[in-house]
C-alpha cells in the first residue's frame, strides 16, 4: 500500500517535469525562427558574422538534441512506474468490507425481553423464546457452522 503511494507521488513528479519540458518546446521554436531569420541577414563574404551563427546553430541543435533524450527518458520513466504501479495495484488486497445482510423479519442477536432470572428452574431460557425468534437465530449461518461441529449434530 505504501509502495503505491511512493509510486504514484513519483508518477505525479515526472508527469509535472515532463509538462515542463513541453512547455519549453515553445521556446525551442522561437529560437529556431530567430534563428532562421539571423541566418538570411548574414552578408554573404562575411566569415565573422557567419562564424557566429553558425556557433549559435550548433548550440541551439546540442539544447534541442538534450531537451528532446531529455523528454524520452522521462516518458519512459512514466510508462515504467505507470506498468509498475498497474502491478502492484493488481496484486494488493482489496480492501476488506463487511457484508451487508438484509434484516430478516425475526432476526434478532440474542436480545431478549424476557428475564432469564424470573422463569423457574426448569425451564431453559431459549425455550421461553418465541418460535420466531428460535427459528432466527437457528438460521443464521454462524449457528449453523458451530452446530455442525457439534458431534452426534
Amino acid at each position: 500500500m505504501l509502495k503505491i503511494l511512493i509510486l504514484k507521488r513519483q508518477l505525479d513528479a515526472k508527469r509535472s517535469e515532463l509538462k515542463a519540458l513541453e512547455e519549453k518546446d515553445a521556446e525551442f521554436k522561437t529560437r529556431e525562427a530567430e534563428l532562421e531569420t539571423a541566418i538570411g541577414e548574414v552578408e554573404p563574404g562575411n566569415a565573422e558574422q557567419e562564424a557566429a551563427v553558425t556557433a549559435e546553430v550548433d548550440a541551439f541543435e546540442a539544447d534541442k538534441t538534450a531537451h528532446e533524450t531529455a523528454k524520452q527518458t522521462l516518458s519512459a520513466d512514466i510508462e515504467h512506474l505507470e506498468t509498475e504501479l498497474a502491478d502492484l495495484e493488481r496484486q494488493a488486497p482489496a480492501a476488506k468490507t463487511p457484508e451487508k445482510r438484509e434484516k430478516v423479519r425475526g432476526d434478532v442477536h440474542m436480545e431478549t425481553q424476557i428475564n432469564i432470572r424470573s422463569l423457574p428452574m426448569g425451564r431453559r431460557a431459549f425455550d421461553a423464546l418465541p418460535m420466531e425468534q428460535r427459528q432466527a437465530i437457528v438460521a443464521q449461518p454462524e449457528v449453523q457452522e458451530f452446530l455442525g461441529k457439534m458431534p452426534g449434530a
